[in-house]
């Protein structure tokens, strides 16, 4: 971090570079700086992320706004739910078996709050 911040106050400002460098060698805190200073190719920081195979990075990206799609390191099916659940664009569609169980449970909980109602009205008519 500390030499990050030497070239930074050197003169060195191509941001999205420094992010898909600390991306690709999996260096969290030095993307979040990148961000911060500007960068935005958010897509190419997720792709680098693979070469790290540093997930959580990866999950950073993608919650950042990086494309999903883009994705290629490889996330287990809690991540994958993590991400459909929280309407992550394009989401649904990279993880379809993750995305359909997620409908399958959404539906099971709407039609469970339609039932409660009518349950309580039974038990407290006992």
């Amino acid at each position: 971090m500390d030499l990050a911040l030497l070239m930074i106050e050197k003169g060195a400002t191509d941001w999205n570079r420094g992010l898909r460098r600390a991306c690709h060698g999996g260096h969290k805190d030095l993307a979040l700086l990148m961000i911060e200073k500007g960068a935005n190719d958010l897509d190419n920081g997720l792709v680098h992320t693979y070469y790290s195979g540093h997930k959580d990075l990866a999950l950073l990206m993608i919650e950042m706004g990086a494309d999903v799609r883009q994705c290629y390191t490889t996330l287990d099916n809690t991540d994958a739910e993590y991400l459909v659940r929280r309407k992550i664009k394009y989401a649904a569609d990279k993880y379809p078996e993750i995305g359909k169980y997620c409908s399958e449970a959404n539906n099971i909980v709407k039609n469970s709050q339609v039932m409660i109602p009518d349950l309580l009205s039974i038990v407290q008519s006992y």
